[in-house]
C-alpha cells in the first residue's frame, strides 16, 4: 500500500512541476518576444530588374517610390527593414519580395 501511494504523490508531483516550468517558462518566452523588434529582408530585385537601358525617367522613379513605401509601410509597423545586399545569410522566411505579389499591398 504504501508503494501505491508513494507512486501517486511522484506521479502528482512531477506533473504539478511540469505544469508550473510550463507556465513560468511559457510567460519568459513570452515576455522576451514582446521585446524583441522583428526584422525583415526586402528583396527589391523584381522592382528594378524589369527596367532596362531604356527605361524613362518616370519609370524608374516609379520603381523607387515602389520601394521606398514598402520600406516605410514595413517600418511604420515597428519591423527592422534589411536590404537584401547587406545580408550575407538569412533564413528564408525573414525575407519580404517586392515584386508582383506585394503589387498593390
Amino acid at each position: 500500500m504504501k508503494t501505491v501511494g508513494l507512486f501517486i504523490s511522484a506521479l502528482f508531483g512531477g506533473a504539478a512541476g511540469w505544469i508550473g516550468a510550463w507556465a513560468f517558462y511559457d510567460r519568459v518566452i513570452q515576455d522576451q518576444l514582446a521585446v524583441l523588434t522583428p526584422v525583415v529582408v526586402l528583396d527589391a530585385t523584381w522592382a528594378v530588374d524589369h527596367l532596362n537601358v531604356r527605361s524613362s525617367r518616370e519609370e524608374i522613379q516609379a520603381a523607387m517610390d515602389r520601394i521606398t513605401q514598402e520600406t516605410e509601410r514595413l517600418k511604420s509597423k515597428g519591423v527592422l527593414v534589411l536590404k537584401q545586399e547587406a545580408v550575407a545569410a538569412a533564413p528564408e522566411s525573414v525575407y519580404v519580395r517586392l515584386g508582383r505579389d506585394t503589387a498593390g499591398r
